[in-house]
C-alpha cells in the first residue's frame, strides 16, 4: 500500500478509512463529526492514525512510531491482530446502598457506581429524603458490557452496541419515586439535574413525561454544563471516553473495578 501522510488525495485513503472504522477507529467517533467524504487524508483522518498508532505494535513486535503517517508498519498492523491495550479495561465503582425493587423486604441493597460521579448521587438521593420524603428504589445501575451484549442478543432495539450505554461506565441508574406519582417524579428529576444527573426521557421544551411501570433513568457524564440534550451529552462523553482510550473497540473491554473503603 502506498504511504499516506497529511493532504494526500488517492484511492488509498478510503481503504484507510474502512480500515480504521472496521478496527473501532471510525470518523464518527469525532463528537458530531461528519466523516470525510472526499478521499483527501484529512486532519481527521491524521488523528485517528495517530490514536491507533498510540495502542497497537508493529510486524516486529514493537509499539508503532506514533507520527500519524501510514506506512508499511502501520498498514500491517491495521491487518493484524495487533492491540497493546490489556483485555479489560478498569472502572473505578463505589458501594451504593438502596432498595431493590425485587425485595418485597424493604431491605438495601449494594450498587455500584462510578467513583467519578457517586457521590453527587448519592448527595441527591439524601436530599431528597430530607426534603421530600417518599422513597427511591433501584431497579438497575451497573450493566456489564457481557450482559448489554447478551440483551442486545435477545432484544436488539434495547441497545446499540455493547459499551455504548452509561450503565456499562457505571454512571446511569433506573428506578422508581415512590408513591409513584407525576408531580412528584418531575420534582425528582428537576432536584436531581441540580446535581448533574439528566434523564434520557426529557426532550428539550417539552414536559417531563410521567413513565408509570417504567424505570426512571438518571446518568451522568459530567458535562453537566452541556446546553445539549441529555441523549447528545451521553453520545459525546461516551465518544471521548472511546478517544482517550485507543478507540471504540475500548468500549467493549470495560469491566468494574470495586473500591472498597
Amino acid at each position: 500500500m502506498k504511504t499516506l501522510k497529511l493532504g494526500d488525495s488517492v484511492p488509498e485513503v478510503m481503504v484507510l478509512e474502512a480500515k480504521l472504522a472496521k478496527r473501532g477507529y471510525s470518523p464518527m467517533l469525532d463528537a458530531l463529526g461528519a466523516g470525510n467524504a472526499q478521499g483527501i487524508f484529512d486532519e481527521q483522518d491524521a488523528e485517528h492514525v495517530r490514536l491507533f498508532q498510540i495502542s497497537h505494535r508493529g510486524p516486529d513486535g514493537e509499539p508503532l512510531k506514533v507520527d500519524r503517517i501510514v506506512g508499511p508498519a502501520t498498514w500491517w498492523a491495521l491487518d493484524n491482530d495487533s492491540r497493546i491495550l490489556p483485555v479489560a479495561i478498569p472502572l473505578q465503582m463505589v458501594a451504593v446502598r438502596l432498595p431493590y425493587y425485587a425485595d418485597k423486604s424493604g431491605a438495601d441493597h449494594t450498587f455500584w457506581l462510578n467513583a467519578e460521579v457517586a457521590e453527587s448521587f448519592i448527595a441527591g438521593i439524601d436530599k431528597w429524603k430530607v426534603k421530600f420524603g417518599g422513597l427511591y428504589i433501584v431497579t438497575e445501575t451497573y450493566r456489564t458490557i457481557a450482559s448489554q451484549a447478551a440483551a442486545r442478543a435477545r432484544k436488539p432495539s434495547l441497545c446499540l452496541r455493547a459499551g455504548w450505554s452509561l450503565h456499562g461506565h457505571g454512571r446511569a441508574v433506573d428506578g422508581h419515586i415512590r408513591p409513584e406519582n407525576q408531580k412528584l417524579l418531575v420534582k425528582f428529576y428537576k432536584h436531581m439535574q441540580r446535581f448533574g444527573w439528566w434523564t434520557v426521557f426529557n426532550r428539550p421544551g417539552e414536559p417531563v413525561k410521567f413513565q408509570s411501570s417504567e424505570s426512571w433513568h438518571v446518568q451522568n457524564t459530567l458535562d453537566a454544563d452541556l446546553k445539549t440534550a441529555s441523549g447528545l451529552r451521553s453520545k459525546i462523553y461516551l465518544t471521548r471516553w472511546a478517544k482517550a482510550h485507543g478507540g471504540e473497540g475500548a468500549l467493549r473491554k470495560i469491566v468494574k473495578k470495586e473500591v472498597r473503603s
